[in-house]
């Protein structure tokens, strides 16, 4: 902290600052968090009094931090770190729909996600919105009147405007079949919902095939899943196999 002091006297004895082509300035505040902001050229970091100031460009405000948080600064050409650490991204076709899942294992000052998706890889025809819900969450977006091959990307927009993507899958939705849709009440419940009322077998294994638990459940009635730890499922509902997560 006395370093940092004798640095702010010193900026502010010869009112300079320093200024940047294209960087990343990440702050590491003492709490353990980490924020990066992605400074233009004609942004600038500077110290006012005990406050560390970093403008972003020519236009922006700048974000005003306390010097008595911050624990270090340091700077890269690289992009910032991720935004969200995703644990899982995939799509669960059903008839003529699909739901798209996603958990985060941690969300530093994610402000939202934008679920891009669309008939062609490079060429996105539909955007969502989604706001964070916070670290260790799971998100599920259904998406209905689909019919053959889709791709779906997630864009994760940072407090500070910082953007990163997830990688682009895709899935081939049919219209035919029996339709099986998983829900998630909270991370210890999943329910299967079905467009047929007949009474569900259920069985859920590990990636490695391990039998985990197994039941005869109604549509939309609460299975328990609390005694699983975290990790990727495989389960089987009437000979149809799903994946999802538990978290």
């Amino acid at each position: 902290m006395n370093l940092i002091k004798t640095y702010t006297f010193i900026l502010l004895l010869f009112d300079c600052y320093i200024s940047f082509g294209q960087t990343v300035v990440n702050v590491t505040y003492y709490s353990g968090t980490l924020q990066s902001f992605s400074v233009a050229e004609s942004g600038k970091l500077y110290f006012d009094a005990d406050n560390l100031l970093i403008k972003l460009d020519g236009t922006t405000a700048p974000t005003t931090i306390p010097v008595n948080i911050v624990q270090k600064i340091t700077f890269s050409k690289n992009t910032p770190p991720l935004a969200v650490d995703l644990f899982q991204f995939n799509v669960l076709d059903s008839r003529c729909a699909a739901t798209v899942n996603w958990s985060s294992e941690t969300e530093n000052n994610l402000n939202h996600y934008e679920l891009w998706y669309g008939k062609e890889s490079n060429k996105f025809d539909h955007v969502l919105k989604v706001d964070s819900k916070g670290s260790y969450q799971h998100y599920a977006v259904n998406l209905n009147n689909l019919t053959g091959k889709y791709f779906f990307q997630l864009k994760m927009i940072d407090n500070d405007q910082s953007i990163s993507y997830s990688n682009i899958i895709s899935n081939q939705i049919s219209c035919t079949g029996n339709s099986y849709t998983l829900i998630y009440p909270n991370n210890n419940i999943i329910r299967i919902l079905s467009e047929e009322n007949n009474e569900l077998k259920t069985k859920i294994f590990t990636l490695s095939g391990q039998l985990m638990h197994q039941g005869i459940y109604e549509p939309n009635q609460d299975i328990n899943i609390s005694d699983l730890a975290a990790g990727l499922y495989l389960m089987q509902v009437n000979g149809v196999t799903l994946k999802f997560p538990k978290i």
